[in-house]
């Protein structure tokens, strides 16, 4: 039989990899009992103990999930011990080329095989660290041909227990026909998930196909228009034809969707295809957490505009990221009205690159931007918003300051911080609970020397709580939080 070989990672995830041979079962525990000498004593316990129940051994199992070695050794001391190894070793299994694609059917696609029945989750991504990010991962040059599936049905039906796949930084077309094919005939998936993938109209029709879908994340993934993608023609001009879902079928619920890309550079990068997608849709999908760029342009603007008309009502936490520079944020023409927004747990802001010198630009229309802003989130009928988080990149040097030797957490003092505590507190101030009602994060990412790092944090968080901060601060509603890098959204969280 063909045998794919399992490498420890942190997570409960196995890697299929590139080799393959033909090994009998009693080669294969002397080849991986060989390799695991060290637990070679599992054997002569398990041979030595007193009956234990079922229970307790499956709790010294799940006691080693994230211990590779130590199962592999597990799975072979007693046919007791297989299922509950094989769930940890094979439950979430992660591919990294159409060579380990290969590999996993050649494993699968047996007989008398059982390691299938164990897979609940599947990741396809790109495993070169080397390459960009939704890039084509390229066979090996050893791989002259692909696995041609022996009994698809019966593979079919064995892997009827997975209901997660993940795609991760690759493209479309980086997964091998054959592959696909199978992809398209798993109708047990209930949620799909996809980071940084180039992807197309003919993802969606895979989407479209999955009877059971009930979730779909998907985070910073550019828009590819394909030159076979389906299309229809409208007074001479080609229109792209997205495939929607049966009306019968379970409506579709957004767990995160991230249109808060950057759109400096969008040379193929259109996430207002995903909302047109949406928008398409009968049901309409739900987004529980979003993320959006005020500066994405007028075509997402008009698209994440009338998706909030029709579902706004559904988001529970939203992500706004606002252009870095000041000049950019006062000269915006249009922006996006978030008073639909009814049932907002939370609302983050990020974005904000402050200075010295910017922190002084709070007049005119960013203070008229952040009022307007403030009053859409907290107005009624918004009963359930209780906690804003700010998130600053923050620049604590001043030159002429640091001439003289005074400290960066001194000079914080001159910040006026774009008038945003004032704005804020305005705002809240006019409303039903006022500012009592709600809770205020500010997450600082700059740069800080190593020496003395932690008391320098100190300063600063006491030097903003007690500057323009103070009303929040004194009614024990402000969170100082520094950061190393800027706050990204994450498909686990």
């Amino acid at each position: 039989m063909t045998v794919a070989s399992v490498a420890p990672t942190n997570q409960s995830s196995v890697v299929v990899s590139l080799f393959s041979g033909v090994l009998d079962s009693s080669h294969a525990a002397g080849a991986i009992s060989g390799r695991l000498s060290y637990h070679s004593s599992v054997f002569t316990i398990m041979a030595t103990i007193p009956q234990l129940p079922a229970e307790t051994l499956e709790e010294i199992i799940d006691h080693l999930h994230d211990d590779r070695l130590s199962l592999l050794a597990c799975s072979f001391a007693s046919s007791k011990l297989i299922a509950a190894c094989r769930y940890h070793l094979f439950s979430e299994v992660a591919l990294k080329s159409p060579e380990d694609m290969d590999s996993l059917l050649q494993l699968l696609d047996v007989e008398w095989g059982t390691v299938a029945v164990f897979i609940s989750r599947l990741i396809i991504k790109n495993g070169n660290a080397n390459r960009s990010r939704c890039s084509t991962p390229s066979p090996s040059p050893l791989s002259t041909k692909t696995y041609t599936i022996r009994d698809p049905t019966s593979l079919v039906a064995k892997l009827s227990g997975v209901f997660t796949i993940r795609f991760v930084n690759l493209s479309f077309a980086g997964i091998p026909a054959h592959f696909w094919s199978l992809l398209n005939t798993m109708k047990s998936i209930r949620a799909v998930e996809a980071s940084q993938m180039m992807f197309n109209a003919h993802f969606f029709g895979f989407v479209c196909r999955l009877p059971m879908l009930e979730t779909l994340s998907i985070l910073q993934c550019p828009w590819d228009q394909a030159p076979n993608s389906p299309s229809i023609e409208a007074d001479g001009v080609s229109k792209l034809l997205l495939p929607r879902r049966d009306a019968d079928l379970p409506t579709v619920y957004f767990p995160i969707l991230d249109a808060g890309m950057a759109y400096d550079v969008q040379d193929f990068t259109d996430m207002s295809m995903v909302f047109k997608w949406m928008l398409t849709q009968c049901p309409v999908p739900l987004v529980r957490t979003l993320r959006v760029a005020l500066d994405c342009g007028p075509c997402m603007l008009d698209s994440i505009k009338r998706y909030l008309e029709i579902a706004g009502d559904m988001i529970q936490e939203l992500h706004i990221v606002l252009p870095t520079s000041f000049v950019a944020l006062r000269n915006m023409d249009t922006t996006i009205d978030f008073s639909s927004c009814i049932n907002l747990r939370a609302v983050h802001i990020e974005g904000l690159n402050i200075t010295h010198q910017t922190s002084t630009l709070g007049v005119g229309n960013v203070d008229v931007f952040f009022q307007t802003l403030f009053l859409q989130l907290f107005s009624p009928p918004h009963p359930l918003l209780r906690k804003i988080t700010i998130s600053l990149d923050l620049d604590f040097k001043h030159n002429a300051y640091s001439f003289f030797g005074i400290p960066d957490y001194v000079a914080l003092q001159a910040f006026s911080w774009c008038s945003l505590p004032r704005v804020l507190e305005e705002t809240l101030q006019s409303l039903p609970g006022g500012p009592e009602r709600m809770h205020v994060g500010i997450k600082i990412c700059g740069k800080i020397a190593a020496k003395d790092r932690d008391i320098e944090r100190m300063c600063i968080e006491e030097n903003l709580k007690g500057g323009l901060w103070r009303g929040f601060s004194e009614r024990d509603s402000l969170d100082v939080e520094f950061l190393r890098h800027a706050l990204a959204l994450d498909l686990d969280n």
